[in-house]
């Protein structure tokens, strides 16, 4: 069974996207995401886009920067997937909200790096 066929947590999920302006649910074929922008510290916007597993919440969300394009930084993977956090770090009483949260911290280290070169806040060696 899909996570979102548990009416309880699909609403739980609906409730938490609607706390961030112009966030909105998309579904692509049997996937569930998420669509918005986050406005940094600075001023930059970014366009994201949320898929979640097939496991979650037992897994964490997969977050795509949409737009624009990001430089080859550091905690950024293929097609513009950002590693946000690990694995360990993400609980399945969790819901999209902290995801946005954690995204919105990444882009504002992606901002200072884009300035000064260096990743703002905490970080592990790949």
């Amino acid at each position: 069974m899909p996570w979102y066929d548990d009416k309880k947590r699909l609403l739980l999920e609906k409730s938490a996207i609607e706390k961030f302006n112009g966030f909105r649910f998309i579904k692509k074929g049997s996937q569930l995401g998420a669509v918005g922008k986050i406005t940094t510290k600075k001023g930059d916007v970014y366009d994201i886009k949320i898929l979640f597993p097939d496991n979650y919440p037992n897994k964490v969300p997969n977050v795509y920067c949409m737009s624009p394009s990001l430089r080859d930084s550091p905690h950024q993977l293929s097609n513009n997937k950002l590693c946000y956090c690990y694995e360990y770090e993400w609980h399945s009483n969790y819901t999209v909200a902290v995801a946005i949260g954690w995204a919105a911290k990444w882009f504002d280290a992606y901002d200072h790096w884009k300035k000064t070169g260096k990743w703002k806040g905490k970080e592990a060696a790949y």
